[in-house]
């Protein structure tokens, strides 16, 4: 299986795209806010940005990690890279300046803000009598 022979499933080579990271995104909408959370295991925070720009959403960064394992007696070494970057537009606005991002066990929460809607003032009309 190791060289794609007994499975029946194709090798991949160098450089095939499917052999890529890339992370799995959930969005949640609330009245208040959009909550996105990807996952990002075994990436450190200095291998991912988080940006926002005219309402998009932008994650992007690279993957590395490097898995060896020995079975009876033949050691395997695999090694995983890509960079990646996902894009999410928003269908409304929302409060760029807000944002707020939080990393915790290869889980990335951003929590996107709406802008509050402006109450219509209210104002009180004099009626003239006459």
């Amino acid at each position: 299986e190791f060289f794609g022979g007994a499975s029946r499933s194709p090798s991949f080579g160098a450089g095939d795209q499917r052999r890529s990271f890339v992370p799995s995104i959930d969005v949640v909408e609330t009245d208040e806010a959009y909550r996105v959370t990807a996952e990002l295991p075994g990436l450190s925070e200095e291998d991912f940005t988080v940006e926002v720009e005219d309402g998009t959403l932008t994650l992007k960064g690279e993957k590395r990690s490097r898995e060896e394992t020995e079975t009876e007696g033949v050691r395997r070494s695999e090694t995983h890279y890509g960079k990646f970057e996902r894009r999410i537009r928003f269908r409304e606005p929302v409060s760029e300046d807000a944002v707020a991002a939080s990393y915790r066990d290869g889980v990335l929460t951003v929590t996107l803000p709406r802008p509050e809607e402006p109450q219509p003032a209210v104002r009180q009309v004099p009626v003239e009598t006459g």
